[in-house]
């Protein structure tokens, strides 16, 4: 029955030991495809960028890419760009089929006219779009929806009970790898500025990719806010979640579309407030989560739980 099977190489892969931990997205999805689908590349970490995709030319049926438009950085980012275009139009004689997922608006990293120009590239070139957010159509030419195939991403299973915590210490509870486009440090600086939050508790804990960013941070920390600048493991979230009345997103950045950490909360039970956009938007219209405009909705939000449980 194998030989059957449509051919898959899946962009980015990680090496089969670290793939669940270090890439729950491409985990889960390889999970889901690989009864219908031969994956082709499972579990061989992707080497050298693009040029990985070579060394599967007539050994696939479909390329399957995630986040590619983030190769438009860096060293290689020009001859990257090159070899993928042509790789693109090779597929395409070769009668292979691309799918890219629409993650983001535009590349988390800092943005250049090739993330843009990758971004209009796919949008053309690929034959299906994957989305996992109805606000993706806000930013794909209506001339492409035929195109498309909506998934909500993928959430774990929100049924199981969950222990929670009797002591909550925390209003508040800001979680994940900290970077510019997750807006922690313009949020902080709202709490710093606004003598209304004086007394909301906060416990910030990611890793910070900068020193730059983790100097602002630290800027505008009080007695009231606690920040643990580490990587946050899988088997602590449920206590993390159970010690806090919400988790917030305080996402700013223009990139904002989809949240991989967003769907890990869910499950854990703990409210969750989040930009007023992309799938926090989704999430909200079935009333899973609470959404905000500005900051200052977030303390109206707060203020609303407390009356509530009064």
């Amino acid at each position: 029955m194998s030989e059957n099977k449509k051919r898959v190489y899946i962009y980015p892969m990680v090496s089969a030991v670290d793939l669940e931990v270090k890439h729950p997205y491409i985990f889960n999805l390889s999970n889901a495809l690989k009864d219908k689908f031969t994956i082709c590349n499972y579990g061989r970490k992707t080497k050298a960028g693009i040029f990985d995709m070579y060394r599967y030319l007539g050994k696939t049926d479909i390329v399957y890419l995630n986040w590619i438009e983030d190769i438009g950085r860096g060293k290689l980012s020009y001859i990257q760009l090159f070899f993928f275009i042509v790789f693109i139009f090779m597929a395409k004689i070769s009668g292979i089929k691309i799918i890219w997922t629409h993650h983001n608006v535009k590349s988390h990293y800092e943005s250049s006219w090739m993330n843009v120009f990758l971004t209009k590239f796919l949008i053309k070139n690929v034959d299906k779009i994957v989305i996992h957010t109805k606000q993706s159509k806000k930013y794909i030419s209506e001339q492409y929806w035929g195109k498309m195939i909506y998934f909500f991403h993928p959430i774990t299973d929100l049924s199981k009970e969950i222990k929670k915590n009797k002591e909550v210490k925390y209003d508040i509870l800001i979680w994940g790898g900290i970077r510019r486009s997750k807006g922690i440090e313009v949020f902080l600086k709202h709490l710093y500025t606004n003598p209304n939050y004086r007394n909301i508790k906060v416990k910030i804990v990611g890793k910070i990719n900068e020193d730059k960013l983790k100097k602002e941070i630290k800027s505008f920390l009080t007695p009231n806010i606690l920040l643990e600048d580490r990587f946050v493991e899988d088997d602590e979230l449920q206590l993390l979640h159970s010690e806090a009345k919400f988790v917030l997103f305080p996402y700013t950045g223009e990139s904002v579309l989809n949240s991989g950490v967003v769907v890990k909360s869910l499950p854990l039970k703990t409210r969750i407030i989040g930009p007023d956009k992309g799938a926090f938007k989704d999430l909200a219209d079935l009333g899973l989560i609470d959404v905000y405009k500005e900051f200052s909705d977030i303390l109206t939000i707060l203020q609303k739980n407390v009356k509530k449980k009064m």
